[in-house]
């Protein structure tokens, strides 16, 4: 039975990591964050990690043995690692969905309490027109009386 990491690695936020990253790549990065963690001594072993002087953000690791396989242990690590990073990705947007999805709710209401408004406003201007239509009416005839006087 494979023992779970003591810790998550702190070097990259987990809704961060790039998940297009292979498996080789995911290892070399599981296996740098271990190195950065562990107590190594100045001169490592055959097989060992070495912190690579790259500049790069992230940091990479180098194998001292270009034919060191990983282990069933470290493979499996990067596999949780990778697990909890999809989970915690996965739970925050879950809850965006969820906050989206509550806003979507609200904008809805809103939208059809709008469309109400349009429609008692689209009435009033029916009977505002017809209004117009017979003061227009009123309007002609007291101009035809006004003429005839």
């Amino acid at each position: 039975m494979s023992q779970t990491p003591s810790r998550i690695p702190a070097t990259h936020s987990l809704s961060t990591l790039p998940f297009h990253l292979t498996v080789k790549q995911l290892l070399d990065l599981y296996r740098a964050e271990r190195a950065v963690t562990e107590t190594r001594s100045d001169s490592p072993g055959e097989g060992e990690l070495l912190e690579s002087s790259s500049s790069s953000a992230a940091p990479t690791a180098v194998l001292a043995e270009p034919q060191d396989l990983p282990s069933t242990q470290e493979v499996n690590q990067a596999a949780l690692f990778t697990f909890l990073a999809l989970m915690t990705r996965a739970d925050e947007l879950l809850k965006k969905h969820k906050r989206l999805e509550s806003e979507n709710e609200r904008l809805t209401g809103e939208n059809m309490m709008l469309q109400v408004e349009n429609e008692m406003i689209t009435a009033d201007n029916g009977i505002l027109q017809v209004v117009n239509d017979r003061l227009r009416e009123d309007n002609e005839t007291v101009h035809e009386g006004n003429r005839k006087l």
